[in-house]
């Protein structure tokens, strides 16, 4: 069983960069909820399956002319109005920019869809980038006093948060992590 295997399937394949003969990164998204698989990139720490993200202002797209807000293009980097590259807008921000333009996939069952849906199957696995992530976030939760009695929403209650533990525990090969053994883990796997 890959991460998140209920999301990263073929009908949720949006799109891809890089070339689709070589090792792309394809983008899923469902509803409020998206990512992505990298297939390639020089930091082995990024390929994987990225975790799963939801905003319900999420959006994709290369950059054009036609974009005209300023805040959003002083988040941008010279390379990516440069050459057109694709960035990811959620949660207010900028958050990924690209190599490469995005090329979206438009039909149901095409020959390319199959193509890229193979990355699925080659990369079941959280990227550890993302799994570092997800040990950070749980940490901060748990050290923070007031973050569940905070009169501010947290973003993730009670059954996100287990549900992230959940997530930390399988990425890390099934077992019962405690924050001990997340600290090892971190201390572990940096290069």
């Amino acid at each position: 069983m890959g991460y998140r295997d209920d999301f990263y399937i073929p009908e949720n394949i949006i799109g891809y960069t890089g070339s689709p003969r070589s090792c792309p990164t394809v983008y899923f998204k469902s509803q409020f909820f998206f990512g992505r698989i990298t297939q390639y990139f020089s930091d082995p720490e990024n390929i994987g399956r990225c975790l799963i993200c939801c905003s319900n202002d999420y959006y994709i797209t290369n950059y054009s002319r036609v974009i005209t807000d300023p805040a959003v293009l002083n988040m941008l980097d010279p390379i990516t109005i440069k050459y057109g590259n694709m960035f990811e807008f959620y949660n207010g921000k900028v958050r990924h920019t690209s190599r490469a333009p995005f090329v979206p996939i438009k039909d149901g069952n095409s020959p390319l869809r199959s193509h890229l849906s193979l990355a699925i199957y080659a990369f079941p696995k959280m990227k550890l980038r993302s799994i570092k992530e997800c040990i950070c976030l749980y940490r901060s939760c748990l050290n923070d006093k007031n973050y569940f009695t905070s009169k501010v929403k947290p973003n993730y209650g009670y059954k996100a948060l287990a549900e992230l533990k959940c997530e930390i525990d399988k990425a890390c090969g099934g077992n019962d992590m405690g924050l001990k053994d997340m600290e090892e883990f971190l201390n572990n796997t940096l290069l």
